[in-house]
């Protein structure tokens, strides 16, 4: 196995983490439109028939959002793993688990909480 560094996974995350910051900064803005729209409605407003011009804007952040999520996630398991190998394979430093199950743990109910870190 060969080392493989894992610099570019850290470059983007932290271009990841810089897009949720952004994207959390507009969504505080489309919030406070939102309770400005939501407080002003018509009384002739029938929320079957019509939306509203900010719920145009929030359904799309928030899958948005969504995605950029789930990239993180992605990539942060991929660190972990990463990482993992590393640590085995160019430092011979002995690790409990293997780095598939370091990545594994994640997903185990009661394990998430400590097996990771071991």
């Amino acid at each position: 196995m060969t080392f493989k560094p894992a610099e570019r996974l850290y470059n983007f995350m932290t271009k990841l983490y810089k897009v949720v910051i952004v994207t959390l900064g507009i969504s505080v803005i489309v919030g406070f439109f939102e309770l400005y729209s939501f407080s002003h409605l018509p009384s002739d407003y029938d929320p079957e028939i019509n939306l509203l011009p900010v719920e145009w804007i929030s359904a799309p952040l928030a899958f948005f959002q969504t995605i950029i999520l789930v990239l993180i996630f992605i990539n942060f398991l991929r660190m972990i793993f990463r990482t993992s190998k590393n640590l085995q394979t160019h430092y011979n430093f002995e690790l409990q688990t293997s780095p598939g199950w370091a990545v594994g743990f994640f997903f185990i109910p009661i394990a998430n909480l400590f097996k990771p870190y071991q």
